[in-house]
C-alpha cells in the first residue's frame, strides 16, 4: 500500500481529512474535497472503479509506483461473466502508443497513386458524409455542416470503441472463433472498464485527441470507467467534463514500509531505509535503488550517486556472468547513447537503428551490446514492439527492447555529458521544449555536474516563447513545479 490523495471533482463539501486505511464497509469516495490515505492498494483502486464511473486519474512522478499499481488493478479485475451483473464489465487495457499508431496508420494515405486513390474513396465512403447541398442556400449548408458534425462524432467514438472491443478480442485463446464474440460485444455494447497507460509519452496533439475521445466515450455509456495513469502534464479541459477523481501518488514516510502498509502486527524493520538521503524524492523505485545500494554509497548519498552505483552494481554483476562482446567503456556508450537518443524521439521502446550507427559495423556493435545488457543486465526488458508509419526514426522492431524503467533511461541519458560544453553544444530549443523527455535529462545533468546555477544562467540567456518553455524549465531545476 502507497500513501495517496485523492481530490474529488465533484465533492458535497470543502474539507480536507486524513485516513489511516480505508474502511471496506464505507465507499471510497466520500465526497470530501481531499482525502489524504496512508495506505492505499490496488484492491483499493479497483473497488473504487467499481463504484464510481467515469474518468479517474492517477498521477504519480517517476519511479513512484503508478505502472505496478495500474497492472495489478488490471489483474485484480475479475473476467466478465454475463450471468452475473457486477461481473458483466468488460475491462481491457489502452496503451496510448499503440492506439496513437492505430490512429496514424489508419489517417496517414499509401504512396502507391492507385493505393492512394483507392484510399480516398475507402475514406469517403468510411465517413458516411451526406452529399453537399446543390444550392448555395446558406440554411442548407449549415444544416449539413450540422450533419457531417453529428456524424464525425460518431465515427470519433466508434473508432475507439472498435480498436478496444478488436484489443479485447485479442487476447481470447487461440482456439476461440474472434468474429463471433466481436459481432455479440459491439451488438451488445457492454459497460466498459479501461486502463489508460503511457498517456505523458505522447505528444500534445494525440495526448488531447485520446482525451477527447476518452470523454465522449463516457458522455455515450455514463456506466464506462476509465482509470489513466500518467505523469504530472498539463491537462487542461480535455478532461472535463467527465473525470471524477484525482488520485495523486504522494511521497513515501520516512518509515515506509510500516506494519500498517504490511498488515502486520510489527513491521520488519530491516526493510526500512535508516536515514533517508537528502534531496531524494522518496518513491518505491528510490526505495529499491537505496537498498540496494545502501553498503557501498556514503551517507547521505546523493540521487546521482545511488544511481551511479547501482548502474555500475549491475554492470558488475553481468560481467561476472557473462564475458563482454565489447570493452566495457564502448557499451556504457552505447547504451548512453541509445538512452539520450530515444528521450529526444519521447519513446521507450529501441527503434531499429539509433542516430550515429549507420554502417554495418556499428549496427552489429549496436546490436550484440544492446543483447548482452538484455540477457545478463538488469536494466532492459524485452517489449512486443510497435511501428509508426509517416514519421522519419519512428519505427521500432516488432519484437524489441526497452528499458526497464523510465528513470534508469533518463539518468543514463544524462551519462552522455560529461562536460558542460557537451551538454550545451547538444542543447537547443527543440529540448527545451519538450518537458516530458528532455527536462528530466537536463536536471540529471545540473545534478551529476552540480552546475545547476550553470545552467539556469545559460537558460537565462535565451530567448523566451510563447508557452514560456524557457521559465518553466528554470524553474523545474529549481524544484518549484
Amino acid at each position: 500500500p502507497l500513501p495517496v490523495s485523492i481530490r474529488d471533482l465533484r465533492p458535497t463539501n470543502k474539507e480536507t481529512i486524513e485516513i489511516e486505511e480505508i474502511n471496506s464497509e464505507e465507499p471510497i469516495r466520500n465526497k470530501n474535497l481531499v482525502s489524504n490515505i496512508s495506505n492505499f492498494s490496488y484492491k483499493d483502486l479497483s473497488r473504487l472503479l467499481r463504484e464510481e464511473c467515469g474518468i479517474h486519474l492517477l498521477i504519480g512522478g517517476a519511479g513512484s509506483g503508478k505502472t505496478q499499481m495500474l497492472q495489478a488493478t488490471t489483474k485484480a479485475w475479475s473476467m466478465p461473466h454475463v450471468a452475473d451483473e457486477e461481473l458483466s464489465i468488460v475491462h481491457t487495457t489502452l496503451s496510448c502508443r499503440k492506439y496513437t499508431e492505430y490512429l496514424v496508420e489508419k489517417e496517414t494515405p499509401p504512396e502507391d497513386e492507385d493505393a492512394f486513390e483507392q484510399w480516398i474513396k475507402q475514406s469517403e465512403l468510411n465517413s458516411n458524409h451526406p452529399p453537399e447541398p446543390d444550392s448555395s442556400d446558406e440554411e442548407e449548408w449549415a444544416e449539413y455542416q450540422r450533419k457531417c458534425a453529428r456524424i464525425n462524432l460518431k465515427n470519433t467514438i466508434e473508432t475507439l470503441e472498435n480498436y478496444i472491443f478488436d484489443n479485447y478480442i485479442r487476447h481470447l485463446p487461440n482456439t476461440t472463433s474472434k468474429d463471433t464474440p466481436l459481432r455479440m460485444l459491439k451488438e451488445a455494447q457492454p459497460s466498459i472498464a479501461l486502463f489508460v497507460d503511457g498517456l505523458d509519452e505522447i505528444s500534445n496533439e494525440y495526448r488531447n485527441r485520446i482525451l477527447t475521445q476518452l470523454n465522449l466515450l463516457v458522455e455515450k455509456n455514463p456506466q464506462h470507467r476509465v482509470l489513466i495513469a500518467s505523469r504530472p502534464i498539463q491537462t487542461p479541459e480535455q478532461f472535463q467534463p467527465e473525470l471524477q477523481t484525482l488520485i495523486q501518488l504522494m511521497e513515501l514516510p520516512k518509515n515506509w514500509p510500516s506494519k500498517d502498509s504490511l498488515n502486520l502486527h510489527q513491521a520488519d524493520s530491516s526493510l526500512q531505509i535508516e536515514g533517508w538521503p537528502n534531496g531524494l524524492q522518496r518513491t518505491p523505485l528510490a526505495w529499491m535503488l537505496v537498498r540496494a545500494t545502501q553498503d557501498k554509497t556514503s551517507e547521505g548519498a546523493s540521487e546521482a550517486e545511488i544511481l551511479d552505483q547501482y548502474l555500475d552494481d549491475c554492470m558488475e554483476a553481468a560481467l561476472d556472468r557473462k564475458k563482454p562482446p565489447h570493452s566495457k567503456k564502448e557499451m556504457w556508450g552505447i547504451l548512453r547513447r541509445t538512452a539520450l537518443w530515444h528521450s529526444e524521439l519521447g519513446l521507450r521502446e529501441f527503434c531499429e537503428i539509433p542516430e550515429g550507427f549507420d554502417d554495418k559495423d556499428s549496427v552489429t556493435v549496436w546490436n550484440d551490446t544492446t543483447l548482452w545488457a538484455y540477457l545478463h543486465m538488469q536494466i532492459l526488458q524485452e517489449v512486443s514492439g510497435w511501428r509508426i508509419s509517416g514519421f522519419e526514426h519512428m519505427t521500432v522492431a516488432e519484437e524489441t527492447y526497452q528499458f526497464s524503467h523510465r528513470r534508469i533511461q533518463e539518468y543514463l541519458a544524462s551519462q552522455s555529458f560529461n562536460r558542460l560544453e557537451d551538454f550545451f553544444e547538444w542543447f537547443d530549443h527543440k529540448k527545451l521544449q519538450n518537458p516530458d523527455w528532455c527536462w528530466p535529462v537536463v536536471r540529471d545533468v545540473s545534478l551529476r555536474l552540480n552546475a545547476r546555477e550553470e545552467i539556469i544562467e545559460y537558460l537565462q540567456s535565451l530567448d523566451e516563447d510563447i508557452l514560456g518553455h524557457r521559465e518553466g524549465l528554470i524553474n523545474f531545476l529549481k524544484g518549484e513545479n
